[in-house]
């Protein structure tokens, strides 16, 4: 019976390629395996196909990160209104340069510095999108969900400079946040924002370990390949036209979507999140469908706001989502909202603004992530 020999691997995580022989040990003849044995084995390898992982441990490797990425920082407002921000950058370049470690003999510095006169293989990254989704209410002591999306664009080069490949990655993670009381303090952001970077290193990891042009050096034909861009507008529009929303007032919120890209977006949606006089009156979720290059949908949601105890301010944000990958993650509309109690006989509207048909509350246009549109 001649000896059995299963496959060659050869992965990322530093271990010497070897093959799966039937060997007796050292001293010993090669064993005789059963048929039945044999059989088995062979009808497993037939139905079970595990992720093809390219050999990268025989080429070098030289990452370079851009300038937009290693400043990128993540923004949000704190329990008390206030803008705060904390540094992405640092943390994303320790964990590309160690995903980039892992997977290759050896590699330079970030920026192409570093003890190596050749590389097979040059690594560019650049940041796309990094956003937070969370709203906290002042004076209070509890938890509240909070987002966290990440996007970069890879570009691989063989060692003359020749593209060999693109890829857009992306991550979402979403954990939690809490406050204390009367601090303005929200803790447990850097915890969301460090799951989140490492999802998305894992994500490159992967995309290292699985790309052929990167592990064969095959050169791009640069052919252009259908991608999907959305935009989207927003509009909340109250019934009496005041601009402010009063205690059980009707209300009416108005999102458009459009499919700028050159292939088809399937299974949009946008999400609503914020404060929970808002929230609780409007669906999580408004559902469009599938949009073809060039289409667009509008959807409109109308209710009552319940009812309001006293002046303050409220947020609503909507962010948008699909089943296909997007070329680029549209930014998340984030509205600042006045609120106050519904408004006794004989009393002007606090709007200054009379009464009559509803107009615009709110518009939400392009508007960067971070940026607060108020009427």
């Amino acid at each position: 019976m001649l000896p059995l020999r299963f496959g060659y691997k050869s992965g990322v995580t530093g271990m010497a390629a070897r093959s799966i022989q039937a060997y007796g040990g050292p001293g010993r003849p090669w064993t005789r395996l059963p048929t039945v044995l044999a059989l088995l084995v062979l009808s497993a390898c037939s139905t079970v196909s595990p992720p093809v992982e390219q050999p990268l441990r025989n080429l070098t490797a030289s990452l370079r990160l851009s300038h937009s990425l290693e400043m990128s920082r993540l923004t949000y407002r704190d329990a008390c209104g206030n803008p705060r921000d904390f540094a992405l950058g640092p943390a994303l370049a320790d964990a590309f340069q160690e995903t980039v470690v892992g997977a290759f003999q050896g590699t330079t510095d970030p920026g192409g510095r570093g003890p190596s006169t050749h590389v097979d293989r040059i690594l560019e990254i650049d940041a796309e999108s990094a956003e937070v989704i969370v709203f906290v209410e002042p004076g209070t002591s509890r938890r509240y969900p909070a987002d966290v999306s990440l996007g970069v664009r890879v570009t691989a080069y063989d060692a003359v400079g020749r593209l060999l490949d693109r890829r857009r990655l992306s991550a979402k993670v979403s954990g939690s946040v809490y406050t204390e009381g009367e601090r303005c303090l929200v803790r447990g952001v850097e915890q969301v924002e460090v799951e989140a970077v490492e999802t998305l290193a894992d994500e490159f990891g992967r995309y290292l370990r699985t790309s052929p042009s990167i592990a064969r050096g095959t050169v791009s034909p640069e052919s252009p390949e259908p991608s999907v861009a959305l935009t989207f507008r927003a509009r909340l529009l109250d019934g009496d036209g005041d601009q402010v929303l009063e205690g059980e007032e009707e209300i009416t919120l108005e999102v458009e979507v459009t499919n700028v890209g050159t292939g088809p977006a399937r299974e949009v949606a946008a999400t609503v999140s914020g404060s929970s006089e808002l929230v609780r009156r409007l669906p999580p979720v408004i559902t469009f469908g599938d949009l073809q290059p060039g289409e667009s949908k509008r959807e409109t949601v109308t209710t009552r706001l319940g009812s309001v105890a006293a002046v303050g301010q409220a947020e609503l944000v909507l962010s948008l989502t699909s089943r296909s990958p997007l070329r680029q993650a549209p930014a998340s509309k984030k509205f600042l909202i006045m609120l106050q109690p519904k408004q006794t006989a004989g009393r002007t509207p606090r709007g200054g603004l009379g009464s009559g048909a509803p107009r615009q509350l709110l518009l939400g246009g392009s508007v960067p992530a971070g940026n607060t549109l108020t009427a």
